[in-house]
């Protein structure tokens, strides 16, 4: 699994069969990649940034939302962020 860390990196983690596991620091340079996540989604947006992250349906929303920000825009990601790491 690869797990983003509370040290702003991203470790490769080998469960066992007992459920402990390792962390690994990857510095493999050119690693191919398979994500095998239904609510993983990639977002473009107008100023050049491109992320991967979870889905908006992942809470249950939608394009468009009555909380006050259009989710298929940059703004209304930000502010999803923000409302979803209240949680």
């Amino acid at each position: 699994m690869l797990l983003y860390t509370m040290n702003d990196e991203y470790v490769f983690r080998v469960y066992k069969e007992d459920h402990s596991f390792i962390d690994y620091d990857i510095l493999h340079c050119d690693l191919d990649v398979t994500i095998d996540s239904d609510d993983a989604t990639f977002y473009d947006f107008e100023d050049g940034r491109s992320i991967l992250d979870h889905s908006y349906e992942m809470a249950g929303e939608s394009h468009h939302t009555d909380k006050g920000y259009e989710l298929g825009t940059e703004e209304g990601y930000n502010e999803f962020v923000k409302q979803r790491n209240k949680l």
